[in-house]
């Protein structure tokens, strides 16, 4: 009988802890590099941005030169970042929420935020990795 009130009781911990905020993560200031740590240009890495965000489930929006928004919605909640680029770095910062749980404040938010911002950045990286320099010859895998 103790093991068959323990068991849900782990469960409601186990699904507490995963609602606990968390501070928010930022990146700033990634490298930008492509098959073989080749640099890339701005347009290679814009590209980049739209591939790995796409891949994510992510909807892009040029907002300007090195200025993306992207926003990523699982209902009820979503996510716009700001996502800043120039031909070496790249930066993925909070933009706002909704039913999030973000506190100003103390600068905590619920937990899939900062999944689903390093999923992006993941995914980024992995698209730059499909970008070759024009300049030379690579063939990447």
């Amino acid at each position: 009988m103790k093991i068959a009130l323990l068991i849900p009781a782990l469960a409601c911990a186990l699904l507490l802890t995963a609602c606990i905020p968390v501070p928010l993560q930022n990146y700033d200031n990634m490298p930008a590099a492509g098959f073989e740590n080749q640099p890339l240009d701005m347009q290679q890495l814009e590209r980049a941005i739209y591939v790995g965000a796409y891949n994510e489930g992510w909807t892009t929006v040029v907002v300007g030169p090195g200025h993306i928004v992207a926003t990523h919605i699982e209902t009820p909640r979503s996510v716009t970042v700001d996502i800043l680029y120039d031909a070496h770095t790249y930066s993925i910062h909070y933009k706002n929420t909704q039913d999030m749980n973000y506190d100003a404040a103390t600068g905590k938010i619920d937990p899939r935020y900062n999944r689903w911002t390093a999923d992006l950045r993941d995914s980024i990286n992995a698209a730059m990795q499909t970008m070759c320099n024009p300049q030379s010859a690579c063939v990447p895998q």
